[in-house]
């Protein structure tokens, strides 16, 4: 009796996305993703990839202070550039209203990103008054600030360069009334035992902030590559999946900490 040996084929690997999340962002903002903009051209839109709406340059800012789409800027990829100019405002571009539910909400935020100014405070995303990502508030380094009256601001251990794109995970655990940083996959921070009670409901800004004009002071100087929101907080393995794969999309591994579990390979489903 022949015996034919059947060698079955391995299911292919599908890479992971953050559209794999069972609950989908709220804001995904990915410079990679526009196809329809040349180098150097004004961005007015930046289609959102999650939820919620796109967002839109705020109209009260002169020409030349339209954030710009640039090609091969991270390891080979485009990024948008906030960029300085001599006028008293910068630029700023609206997300829409934020979601109900003001201060009860959780929120997680990742951001890459490369700030070109240490002066001042150079926010990247900006929500509502409650929480923001931005440089600056403390020394040259990232930081995590949250509103309660006033604001509460962790910032990295270390400074950061103007040269380097960074990879920034920020953390508001309001259940578990917890927040944490984290830079390049390394936890920097986490504060236990924080209430937050300031229950603004007003909108989402990239690039500035709701309370202050867009001036020089408040605004973003540099590039920001991919922007990710989510209105809950995440679990352990899925806060390192996005940080693998944001670290493997931008060329970033370098920097992820060697326990990292996605420093050699990037997550597949």
């Amino acid at each position: 009796m022949n015996i034919i040996y059947i060698k079955k084929r391995r299911k292919p690997s599908i890479p992971w996305t953050p559209s794999d999340l069972t609950t989908e962002p709220v804001y995904w903002y990915d410079a990679a993703a526009i196809t329809n903009l040349s180098n150097n051209d004004q961005l007015n839109t930046w289609t959102n990839l999650g939820s919620g709406s796109n967002a839109g340059r705020d109209s009260s800012t002169s020409e030349p202070g339209y954030p710009r789409y640039r090609t091969n800027q991270l390891n080979g990829l485009p990024g948008i550039e906030w960029p300085t100019f001599n006028s008293n405002y910068g630029t700023r571009m609206w997300c829409g209203n934020t979601l109900t539910g003001g201060n009860s909400q959780d929120v997680t935020m990742f951001t890459v990103a490369k700030c070109l100014n240490t002066s001042g405070t150079r926010q990247i995303m900006v929500r509502t008054a409650h929480y923001e990502i931005s440089s600056g508030r403390t020394a040259s380094r990232w930081a995590c600030s949250f509103w309660n009256g006033g604001f509460t601001t962790q910032s990295t251990t270390s400074n950061y360069s103007t040269s380097q794109a960074y990879l920034i995970t920020g953390i508001w655990d309001k259940g578990n009334t917890k927040r944490i940083l984290r830079q390049n996959g390394t936890q920097q921070n986490q504060t236990n035992q924080v209430t937050w009670t300031y229950n603004y409901n007003f909108s989402t800004l990239i690039g500035s902030n709701q309370f202050n004009s867009p001036n020089l002071g408040q605004t973003f100087v540099g590039f920001m590559y991919e922007i990710i929101l989510l209105n809950q907080t995440y679990s352990d393995d899925n806060m390192l999946r996005t940080e693998g794969y944001l670290a493997h999309k931008w060329g970033l591994t370098s920097s992820l900490p060697a326990g990292h579990p996605y420093k050699t390979n990037p997550p597949y489903q």
